[in-house]
């Protein structure tokens, strides 16, 4: 390499670098939208603070102001909107960010925090070309809006199961048909559309599915989902989509997960609108995007288990193999992987329930740096599967990735754990006395406070580009077997743990833990159950300790994810490899 080129690249990694740490450090706040949100058009942003926005958190971006000639339209708060119970239309038939009325003619996307629609013309330029690459009518897409997320608006568009790919399908052949009550064929009419659609609707998966077996998935789905779908009384292969379209929000029918459970398997006329009313609900409720090999009780999950550690994949270009670690934006939640086989997780993945002796979970994510905060509520043990059980008892915590699951949190080095008996501390099999014992109905707090790195690189997830995926039951994962050497465990200074029992802190648990990533950790003694909270917390922790939510670890994970492409991808381009 020349001294030109070296020099180059030196400048070029420090910069990543730099921008690493600021990116990484505003990441969590990527969604932090105050609790009431000051709805404005582009032409009402400088006249905020006559109509009332003095006081709001929310700062409108600096714009030229309007011509004298074009009145400003008149500032609505999201707050002052009377929602219909699903959150998908109001009474004062204003949306978007011109505070327009409905018109079925237009083509809107969903904001995913806020539940508000927005016309695709007054979205930005940068997420119209993703938006084009989906269907008018598409569901398979996260969006936050740029009022929720002041620094830009957020697209993500994701795979459609093959059920779920029937809904944009369904809508768009009515409307060209111009008769929202007509029914289509599902050999001669759905199918094709979803062929013809393909890219659109399964953005990460091959066409190779046969006809038949496409028909058979479809109709058992239309069957299963009757608040959804109807099928004509005359013709069993003739179906028509029941929801408006003013109802097709991205988590309107079960997608990468089953929120919604089948009426008794069978079809039926068309249900009453509060039947569909709190159907919707629940499901918004339950509202939690992931593959369906994330599911607690799919067979397509692969657990992690001593020595060996698995994580799905997804298409990536920039990598040989053409795939990389799957990345999410549904909210951190208990992981359905990194798991004892025997916890039973519940379907939103939020309440976890124990059985026999004691074992150990993870979150989805993990925290290398920053002060971080989640919650957990005891809630009534179960009987377990055993027969005169004894009493039921939990250690909660924090835990690496390398700690033992098949024993309670704080078992080895690697976790450190508050437990409800005494109130007692452990960490190495060790317990100490700590604070005060906890039962059913407390909701305990747990932060971790772990200084940010002096090396800007350890904010980058560098990883492995040449490691090969594999396939399982039709998911594609990678393998990685733990190496990890204990005697390389050093303790972390500064670092520090700290617990609270119904808002009421316990003091320090731990000091200077050992340095390395860290997951919000549960562990079960016979049938114990609690549920987790990793934002909107019962107990915020004080505002003076200014702790993040957990859940915001997702936004930081997958910036310094981001980071870590650009950074291999300049590299690239400086060795001339691309």
């Amino acid at each position: 390499m020349c001294v030109c080129r070296e020099e180059s690249y030196r400048e070029s990694r420090r910069a990543i670098f730099a921008f690493a740490g600021s990116r990484a450090k505003n990441a969590a706040s990527i969604l932090a939208a105050p609790a009431v949100i000051y709805w404005s058009s582009p032409m009402a942003a400088e006249g905020g603070a006559e109509a009332g926005l003095a006081a709001t958190t929310v700062e409108a971006p600096k714009q030229e102001a309007p011509p004298a000639a074009v009145p400003a339209v008149p500032v609505v708060r999201n707050a002052d909107l009377t929602w219909d119970d699903t959150h998908t239309k109001n009474e004062e038939n204003i949306y978007c960010y011109c505070q327009t009325g409905w018109d079925d003619r237009e083509t809107w996307v969903h904001c995913d925090h806020c539940h508000n629609w927005f016309h695709r013309k007054c979205c930005s330029e940068d997420i119209n070309e993703p938006l084009s690459q989906l269907m008018r009518r598409a569901i398979n897409y996260q969006f936050i809006c740029k009022v929720c997320k002041p620094s830009g608006e957020l697209l993500l568009p994701h795979d459609c199961s093959h059920g779920a790919a029937s809904v944009p399908v369904l809508a768009e052949l009515a409307e060209v048909a111009g008769d929202p009550g007509k029914h289509f064929h599902l050999s001669q009419e759905i199918i094709p559309k979803i062929v013809e659609n393909w890219a659109a609707l399964h953005l990460n998966k091959p066409n190779n599915m046969e006809t038949k077996r496409l028909v058979f998935l479809i109709k058992d789905y239309f069957s299963r989902y009757p608040q959804v779908f109807q099928a004509e009384e005359d013709d069993a292969e003739r179906f028509r989509l029941l929801v408006p379209l003013q109802g097709l929000v991205p988590d309107m029918v079960p997608n990468k997960n089953k929120t919604w459970q089948p009426d008794n398997g069978k079809a039926s006329s068309k249900p009453s609108s509060k039947r569909r009313t709190e159907e919707v609900t629940k499901a918004r409720k339950s509202k939690r995007s992931r593959e369906d090999s994330d599911m607690p009780n799919s067979a397509s999950v692969l657990f992690n288990k001593d020595g060996f550690r698995y994580t799905r994949a997804e298409r990536d270009p920039l990598t040989p193999s053409g795939f990389r670690p799957a990345r999410s934006n549904a909210g951190v939640r208990l992981s359905a992987q990194d798991r004892a086989t025997q916890l039973k997780l519940s379907d939103n993945m939020m309440t976890v329930t124990g059985d026999k002796g004691y074992c150990m979970l993870r979150a989805t994510h993990g925290v290398t740096w920053g002060r971080w905060y989640y919650e957990v509520e005891i809630l009534p043990a179960e009987p377990p599967s055993l027969p005169e059980p004894p009493e039921a008892h939990t250690r909660i915590g924090w835990s690496q990735k390398h700690g033992q699951l098949q024993g309670p949190c704080g078992y080895d080095c690697f976790s450190y754990s508050w437990r409800d008996v005494e109130g007692t501390k452990f960490h190495v099999s060790k317990g100490k006395a700590y604070g005060e014992p906890y039962g059913v109905g407390d909701v305990l707090g747990f932060m971790i406070d772990l200084p940010v790195p002096t090396d800007n690189s350890k904010i980058l997830q560098r990883r492995n580009r040449l490691e090969l995926p594999f396939d399982y039951k039709g998911s594609v994962w990678y393998e990685r077997k733990d190496n990890f050497d204990k005697r390389s465990l050093k303790p972390l200074p500064n670092s520090s743990m700290t617990c609270f029992k119904n808002g009421v802190s316990q003091g320090r648990m731990f000091s200077n833990v050992f340095e390395g990533q860290y997951y919000p950790a549960v562990s079960l003694y016979m049938g114990a159950k609690v549920h987790v909270r990793f934002s909107d917390f019962k107990f915020p922790p004080p505002a003076e300790l200014q702790c993040r939510p957990f859940d915001d670890a997702v936004y930081v994970n997958n910036a310094a994810m981001t980071l870590d492409d650009l950074t291999h991808k300049i590299e690239q381009m400086l060795s001339g490899s691309s």
